[in-house]
């Protein structure tokens, strides 16, 4: 069970870092 919570942590994780790097690159593109 808390393998399955930690691996469940590290995919929100990711998301999340890959959506502030997106919004970042978006951002930059803009200006």
């Amino acid at each position: 069970m808390r393998k399955n919570f930690l691996s469940h942590l590290l995919k929100e994780l990711e998301r999340s870092r890959q959506y502030r790097w997106l919004s970042l690159s978006q951002l930059g593109q803009r200006s």
